[in-house]
């Protein structure tokens, strides 16, 4: 026997309203990130601050047996926060030559900037289903936006946020200070 088109509709609707209860719940579970789940440190070529949370690769800067060992890890795709003026090789070609996307999102330090944040989150977004290795010099803007990103997006309490990004690179107070600031606490 045949279902009639409205048990169709009805048995459709309840799929979709189950799927959107399945999809809430993982999003919600993101939002329970504690400082033990950022693992690491490992090294990559001449850094050894290589930590990983999720998707999410942070570190600071790699050379070319890094970018290498990143690629061999999944990662493809790389978000440099560094200014341009920071470093000498050409990293987007490196990246590239390996078959990974490169993004330049340079981070200038405190304060935090808006709009470059937004990048970010944007590029976190676009790349969701994706390794995404996101480096700075020495990791400590990597673990402010992370930290900035736990608090703002995930609902994080400020200083929950600020343990995940201690584990993930933060070392300078200024950093601190600048995630408090940007979030406004």
């Amino acid at each position: 026997m045949k279902p009639s088109p409205r048990k169709l509709r009805v048995l459709r609707a309840v799929l979709i309203v189950t799927a959107s209860v399945w999809l809430c719940a993982g999003a919600l579970a993101e939002a329970t990130v504690s400082p033990d789940e950022v693992e690491g440190p490992v090294t990559w070529g001449s850094v050894s601050n290589v930590m990983h949370l999720h998707h999410l690769w942070f570190a600071g800067q790699p050379d070319q047996a890094g970018m290498e060992k990143a690629k061999a890890e999944g990662v493809a795709v790389v978000i440099n926060l560094r200014d341009p003026s920071e470093h000498a090789w050409d990293e987007k070609s490196a990246v590239e030559a390996l078959g990974m996307t490169y993004y330049s999102v340079p981070v200038r330090g405190a304060p935090f900037d808006k709009a470059v944040f937004d990048e970010i989150e944007s590029l976190v977004k676009q790349h969701h289903s994706e390794e995404i290795l996101v480096h700075c010099a020495s990791s400590n803007r990597v673990g402010g936006w992370l930290a900035t990103h736990l608090a703002a997006r995930h609902e994080m309490s400020v200083d929950e946020a600020l343990a995940v990004g201690r584990r993930a690179g933060i070392t300078k107070v200024s950093i601190e200070q600048a995630v408090r600031a940007f979030l406004g606490d």
